[in-house]
């Protein structure tokens, strides 16, 4: 499938059904929050973004799934989630049943994460790149998201101990932690699906929790369509090509009117209150 994407560029699509949102309907915008939390047209975790080889394992970042036992990593908290502060007034922590449902995802994310880093340096590490072509030319661009991980932990205290001062703070923490959870899932299963069957892959087990999701996908352009399309979609990640109209010609029957883009994975609707404290919560980072 494809569609017109900017007005000299078509955008195209072979595996998968969701097309994002024209650019043309917000490019006169500047970015806000939404009242689920997140960014609306501009949030990474849900709307494909342009190719970075740095961070290919970003567009594995699972979406949300209808039912899924495991929604708190995707919905906006509830306000009773947050709880008065036993020991200080006019502060607030999460519900204890919360973080001990978060915490464990925490503990199998941080062993999944360490198990593949050492699982990606066995094979990488000892030359293996040299051998396995494209694949392992990506690999050698991949940046391990160290400081991402190590949020896991603060982000969670701040939540449960650090004494929150209001709802839209506790919102600003709380998608911090969703977001850094999924990275971290998403590069666990970027390094499974990018080793080739062996000893490290067999001692390497995909994060499990978002199986059955489906992924965010990558935005290829110029010269990164011919090295990386294939690979992307023998991956089986969402990949879209950003062609020029003046060079490429894309059967009309392949066009479509985009639907309802963006809006089928995030809020678009603005929430003034939560924009003015999100920016002053970013300001405290």
């Amino acid at each position: 499938i494809g569609a017109e994407w900017d007005g000299s560029t078509y955008i195209v699509a072979s595996n998968t059904s969701f097309l994002p949102s024209l650019p043309s309907s917000y490019v006169d915008q500047s970015p806000y929050v939404a009242d689920d939390g997140l960014w609306a047209h501009w949030e990474y975790t849900r709307v494909p973004q342009p190719f970075d080889p740095n961070s290919p394992h970003l567009a594995m970042i699972p979406l949300p799934l209808k039912h899924s036992e495991h929604a708190v990593y995707f919905r906006p908290p509830h306000r009773d989630e947050m709880i008065p502060h036993p020991d200080v007034n006019g502060r607030f922590l999460m519900l204890e049943e919360r973080y001990l449902e978060l915490r464990e995802g925490i503990v199998s994310l941080v062993d999944g994460y360490k198990a593949a880093v050492a699982a990606f340096r066995s094979y990488f590490d000892d030359g293996g790149h040299y051998d396995y072509g494209i694949r392992g030319e990506l690999a050698m661009q991949l940046s391990f998201p160290w400081r991402t991980r190590s949020h896991l932990w603060s982000t969670m205290g701040h939540l449960r101990w650090g004494g929150i001062g209001s709802f839209p703070d506790f919102v600003a923490l709380w998608v911090a932690h969703q977001r850094i959870v999924l990275e971290v899932s998403a590069f666990i299963n970027f390094v499974y699906r990018i080793l080739p069957d062996g000893k490290e892959r067999e001692d390497l087990h995909p994060y499990t929790m978002f199986h059955n999701h489906d992924m965010r996908g990558v935005i290829l352009k110029s010269g990164d369509i011919d090295k990386y399309y294939a690979l992307f979609r023998d991956l089986n990640i969402p990949v879209y090509a950003i062609f020029d109209q003046s060079k490429f010609f894309v059967e009309p029957a392949l066009l479509q009117p985009i639907g309802p883009g963006n809006e089928e994975r995030c809020s678009l609707q603005r929430d003034l209150w939560l924009g003015m404290f999100f920016l002053d919560f970013n300001r405290s980072l």
